[in-house]
C-alpha cells in the first residue's frame, strides 16, 4: 500500500476527532467562559475549518477548480492562521499575568 491509500482516511480520521473533542469538551466544561477553553476549542475549529475542503473534495467531488472551493480554501487558510495567533495571544496574556502575580506575591511576602 501506498502512503496516497491513507489520505482520505487521515482527513475524516482528523476531521472527526475533532469534532469528537468539541463535542466531548463541550459536555464536560463550559469552554466559552473563559480564554483557556475558547483556545483549546478554537484549535480544533480551525482543523475542522483546513479539513473541510478536503472532506467536500472525497464527499461531493468538489475541486480548486470551483471557484467557491477556492476561496473558500484560501480563506480558511488565512482564518486558521488568525485562530493560532489568537491562541499565542491568549497564552502570553497568561504567561504574563501569571508572572505579574508570581512578583506580586514574592513583594509581598518580603514585605511581611
Amino acid at each position: 500500500m501506498a502512503a496516497t491509500d491513507f489520505i482520505e482516511p487521515a482527513i475524516w480520521f482528523s476531521f472527526s476527532c475533532s469534532i469528537l473533542f468539541v463535542l466531548g469538551y463541550t459536555k464536560i466544561a463550559p469552554w466559552w467562559r473563559n480564554a483557556v477553553g475558547r483556545a483549546m476549542v478554537s484549535l480544533d475549529v480551525a482543523l475542522m475549518i483546513l479539513l473541510t475542503p478536503s472532506v467536500a473534495h472525497y464527499s461531493f467531488g468538489w475541486t480548486v477548480g470551483d471557484t467557491f472551493f477556492l476561496w473558500y480554501y484560501v480563506g480558511s487558510l488565512i482564518l486558521a492562521g488568525l485562530i493560532t495567533l489568537r491562541r499565542l495571544a491568549v497564552v502570553w496574556r497568561i504567561q504574563n499575568q501569571v508572572k505579574h502575580d508570581l512578583k506580586e506575591n514574592r513583594d509581598r511576602t518580603r514585605s511581611e
